[in-house]
């Protein structure tokens, strides 16, 4: 029995065991191609150019939605145009973070 590091939390955790019991990370499941695919950059890609598709890609509906939803609020909110442009700014690096972020999948 050999002990390897946990990609997620960096912990000693036995080959055979399936999850890491400290965080709970999976390592031998069917949907790890998967889990892989869902974060890789080219989702953020997308949404560097537009808005909201790299959410969209992985089926984050709700994430694809909220950036027009709250540009619109940040466009109505604020008067002056150098707050806007800052809401706007905050706003579409929010996303690209949240497009970026590996989202695991519990059972």
């Amino acid at each position: 029995m050999a002990l390897s590091e946990c990609p997620d939390c960096g912990r000693l955790v036995s080959d055979q065991a399936d999850s890491c019991p400290s965080c709970g990370y999976p390592f031998h499941t069917i949907d790890t191609k998967e889990r892989d695919v869902a974060g890789h950059g080219v989702p953020a890609l997308f949404s560097f150019f537009v808005p909201g598709l790299g959410q969209l890609i992985k089926g984050d509906y709700l994430g694809a939605v909220a950036p027009y939803v709250l540009a619109y609020l940040a466009i109505q909110i604020f008067n002056n145009l150098f707050h806007k442009f800052l809401a706007l700014v905050a706003i579409w690096v929010l996303q690209l973070v949240d497009t970026y972020r590996i989202k695991r999948k519990t059972n």
